[in-house]
């Protein structure tokens, strides 16, 4: 086991992605404070969604283009927030629950997980484990492949047929 693969080192790892999205959302904040700046008004000028600034504003994960037309808009140099598997994670579950007309708690329900812990993975929050992983490839609606949760699981291929298997390292 690696250290980026033993809990130590997936928990540095998450709260490094993290400090990295918190201090972006605080110098985002600041440009905006310094201009005056609404939230509504930079989603624009950047040409956004409100939705996407105010996940950037909550540092939340949103696509690294977004990151780019913002740090464009308001001259901040540009993080490397993508490419962190919890980021991925967090995009691809919340796109693909979106794109399947699904709330968080009907996710919740189809999969068994909490809500709360739906929640945490789409704000990156949370580095899921091996179950939940396996839980959310049991989706069907999301159309999740093995690759998604590749880093989260010992045997990706096998969460996709047997989600206990995965979870038992491919035993």
């Amino acid at each position: 086991m690696t250290e980026a693969e033993s809990p130590a080192g997936r928990k540095t790892s998450l709260s490094r992605w993290r400090q990295t999205a918190c201090d972006f959302a605080d110098q985002v904040k600041a440009q905006r404070r310094q201009r005056p700046m609404t939230a509504w008004a930079l989603a624009e000028q950047c040409q956004l969604s409100l939705r996407i600034v105010e996940d950037l504003d909550e540092g939340y994960p949103v696509e690294q283009r977004a990151i780019e037309v913002v740090c464009r808009n308001l001259d901040l140099p540009v993080p490397q927030l993508a490419g962190n598997p919890v980021h991925t994670l967090a995009l691809v579950v919340r796109q693909r629950r979106e794109q399947a007309r699904l709330k968080q708690y009907q996710l919740a329900t189809l999969s068994g997980i909490a809500a709360k812990t739906i929640k945490e993975i789409e704000r990156g929050y949370h580095w899921p484990t091996p179950e939940t992983c396996a839980a959310l490839l049991s989706v069907t609606a999301l159309q999740l492949q093995p690759q998604d949760i590749a880093e989260f699981v010992s045997d990706p291929a096998a969460a996709a047929v047997d989600p206990l298997v995965a979870l038992l390292g491919g035993a």
